[in-house]
């Protein structure tokens, strides 16, 4: 899920451009083999659309990039998330997540997974089943313990990461129609 901001300077509401980490993340499912769908709520879809997508998808784990503008009310969303589909996981990531750290888990009882920094490798570990405490740049839930591993290495080859190639995204709803 890539979140909408309304009244954000970076969209002025509307994506124009389809989001590059998350085009990334997309290769990189593909890569460990995980089937994915794509939702862009800055194309104008509404939560119930989105719930409508997840009922019809029936996803093991939905993921979420995440920026500390308007955090509260993607918390919210999260938690409408949960309500319905309480055996979905929620991982999120993004830039609120590498800032705030365990406070988010903290805050938003809806959130399974955060992954932090560049979460390449953190999600490709996480969907292959690599045990959590052996992830680096996992937050996770044990119990009622929020664990934060330690920070994964930066990638140094930029090389290594897939280039994204937008195959689940609507490229032609977004304003620089990439074809």
């Amino acid at each position: 899920i890539y979140p909408h901001y309304p009244g954000s300077h970076y969209t002025g509401g509307r994506n124009t451009f389809p989001p590059v980490g998350l085009g990334i993340m997309g290769e990189m499912l593909t890569n460990c083999g995980a089937d994915y769908e794509v939702v862009d709520l800055g194309l104008g879809y509404s939560q119930t659309y989105l719930r409508q997508r997840i009922a019809e998808y029936r996803p093991d784990a939905l993921g979420i990039s995440m920026m500390t503008f308007k955090y509260a009310s993607l918390y919210g969303l999260l938690q409408d998330i949960k309500q319905h589909f309480p055996d979905v996981k929620i991982i999120a990531g993004g830039p609120h997540v590498t800032a705030w750290g365990t406070r988010v888990l903290e805050q938003c009882a809806a959130i399974d997974f955060g992954v932090t920094r560049e979460g390449e490798l953190t999600l490709m570990e996480l969907c292959e089943g690599k045990e959590c405490a052996q992830i680096k740049g996992l937050i996770y839930r044990n119990g009622e313990a929020i664990i934060a591993n330690p920070e994964r290495e930066l990638i140094a080859n930029l090389d290594s990461i897939p280039f994204p190639r937008y195959e689940r995204f609507e490229l032609a709803k977004y304003e620089c129609a990439m074809q």
